[in-house]
């Protein structure tokens, strides 16, 4: 086996809680090194030299799995051999991600966990069955036997390679059924594109609900789309625009379901046609976490910044009310 080694290291950025995101990182990207020979120690001051940090703190990301699941922390030898491990079944490839402000971020995973009452993946195996609604408002889901009908993707963008491995949903009516050796490729959302060129797309793959309920909001608030959610769980997604008496004027319409065995949220369908007027107060879809990440580095420039502030700074960069009442 090679013992040479390639990490991609996350660096500059923060980390920033409910979903678990690395904002504006700087990526380094260090090769043909045989970390093996290194001890722990060794390892954390070869990585501190490198970001020319003295104090910061180390994670790694198991291979294709959010940083809510797969994100651990490196602490001591056990931590670093568990590591080596890791990147070595990968192919000798891993990704670091340097905490630069002590941030508590275990503690916030841990605390996203227990508000969502379950990790990604503890769910049924028939990603697709009915479960009890938490209102008395009847809410449309797609029937267990359909199937999208998609062409194969061969976009050079959307193969950019976010895993080792290209990601692939089975062509079956059902689940249970034996998979098929006939298999479409996805798109597989890129979380590092610009916000506001973010959009759905039929069928494709996102690593969780947060994921995808980030790339909504940037969609919403990049063109004035009144989303919300009709139906909004740990499995199951279904989002339409505009609400009340407005609701029937605007066929928008996204239904997303986890896929157990793809170990993803997929978009598994879409009516993506708008007809309704741009609105400026898009009302839950915006988020005191989602103006945090556009804000974060005035907020860091001014920790002192005013509520009105801040809210003249959202409407002038994103044409959007907000009140921090």
């Amino acid at each position: 086996m090679d013992s040479k080694f390639t990490i991609e290291v996350n660096h500059t950025g923060s980390f920033v809680p409910k979903p678990i995101v690395y904002f504006n990182p700087v990526k380094m990207v260090v090769s043909n090194v045989d970390f093996r020979s290194m001890s722990f120690m060794e390892f954390i001051s070869y990585v501190k030299n490198l970001v020319k940090d003295g104090t910061i703190n180390v994670y790694y990301c198991l291979p294709q799995r959010s940083l809510r699941d797969g994100l651990r922390v490196l602490e001591d030898e056990n931590d670093y051999v568990r590591f080596l491990d890791v990147g070595y079944e990968n192919g000798g490839m891993i990704n670091l991600y340097i905490d630069h402000s002590q941030y508590p971020v275990m503690e916030w995973i841990e605390e996203e966990i227990a508000e969502d009452g379950s990790v990604d993946g503890n769910t049924d195996d028939d990603d697709d069955v009915d479960s009890e609604l938490s209102d008395d408002e009847f809410v449309e889901h797609e029937a267990d036997d359909e199937v999208i009908q998609l062409q194969p993707f061969d976009d050079p963008f959307i193969r950019r390679k976010f895993f080792k491995s290209p990601r692939i949903v089975d062509d079956e009516k059902d689940d249970k059924k034996d998979v098929k050796k006939n298999l479409h490729k996805y798109p597989v959302h890129d979380p590092n594109q610009k916000w506001d060129t973010m959009s759905p797309i039929l069928g494709m793959k996102l690593c969780d609900r947060y994921e995808l309920k980030h790339l909504l909001s940037n969609y919403a608030v990049a063109n004035g789309y009144k989303l919300w959610y009709e139906k909004n769980d740990s499995t199951r997604l279904l989002v339409r625009c505009c609400k009340g008496e407005e609701k029937s004027k605007c066929p928008f319409r996204l239904w997303a379901t986890w896929m157990s065995k793809e170990r993803s949220f997929q978009i598994k369908s879409l009516i993506s046609e708008h007809n309704c007027s741009r609105a400026l107060n898009l009302g839950l879809m915006v988020t005191y976490s989602w103006i945090g990440k556009q804000l974060i580095e005035t907020i860091i420039d001014n920790p002192r910044i005013s509520y009105r502030k801040m809210a003249a700074a959202v409407l002038r960069d994103f044409n959007l009310k907000v009140s921090f009442g």
